[in-house]
C-alpha cells in the first residue's frame, strides 16, 4: 500500500511537469488524428467500391 502510494505520487509529479504533459498531449493528438484519417480513408474507399461494384 505504501509503495503504491509513493508510485502514484511520483506519477502525479511527473505528469504535473509541463514539458511531459505537452509531450503526452501531442502524442495523443497525433494518434487520434491518424485514427481519424484512417477511418476517413477507409470510409471513402469502401463507399467508392460500393458505388463502382454492385456485387
Amino acid at each position: 500500500m505504501v509503495a503504491s502510494a509513493i508510485v502514484m505520487r511520483r506519477a502525479i509529479a511527473y505528469l504535473s511537469t509541463p514539458i511531459l504533459t505537452v509531450f503526452f498531449m501531442q502524442e495523443f493528438l497525433v494518434l487520434t488524428f491518424e485514427q481519424f484519417l484512417f477511418i476517413l480513408l477507409n470510409y471513402s474507399s469502401t463507399s467508392n467500391k460500393e458505388r463502382g461494384n454492385p456485387d
